[in-house]
């Protein structure tokens, strides 16, 4: 079998799309398993960003705990609507970044309490393992904030937290 310079299809051929560009031709088989690698390669890529975008059970444990310790380590205010949610939050958040995960815990205040349920069930995480943590508060004996006013000044007081976690829902 003899290969004629017409019957050549080349690998790479302008695209038809109108642009300069490039793309791999279909007609030759170094083409097609140029196309076929790309295919899987993206997959694959895919798969591991989501594996990594997974929040564990074990991952959650962890990021619940030491977003508890943190807590504990400096006063905080706590705010008028959502009482320390934030402050959880974001003590979660620094806690998760420690991990090989990209997804973060959902926090939910429980009624009218300092109680948060912490839950790893959403569509991007492997668990649905879930927290509940209880937070006491103490004025710090730092006092607070000075916040001036036109009547002179307020002091939004600091509190020193006690948190405890259960596992389980609150």
């Amino acid at each position: 079998m003899t290969h004629d310079d017409d019957d050549h299809e080349p690998v790479f051929v302008r695209s038809r799309w109108g642009t300069n560009h490039y793309t791999y031709n279909p007609g030759n088989p170094v083409g097609v398993v140029l196309i076929v690698a790309s295919l899987v390669a993206v997959a694959g890529f895919v798969l591991v960003m989501q594996n990594r975008a997974s929040l564990s059970g074990d991952e959650l444990r962890d990021a619940v705990h030491t977003a508890a310790e943190a807590l504990e380590q400096e006063p905080h205010t706590k705010a008028s609507f959502g009482g320390y949610s934030g402050a959880v939050e974001d003590a979660l958040d620094d806690a998760v970044a420690n991990s090989d995960s990209t997804v973060g815990p959902r926090v939910e205040a429980v009624g009218d309490s300092d109680d948060y349920e912490i839950t790893g069930s959403s569509p991007e995480t492997d668990t649905d393992a879930a927290y509940c943590m209880h937070i006491t508060q103490s004025v710090a004996p730092e006092g607070g904030i000075g916040i001036p006013t036109e009547g002179g000044g307020a002091v939004l007081e600091e509190h020193d937290l006690s948190v405890s976690v259960s596992e389980g829902r609150c």
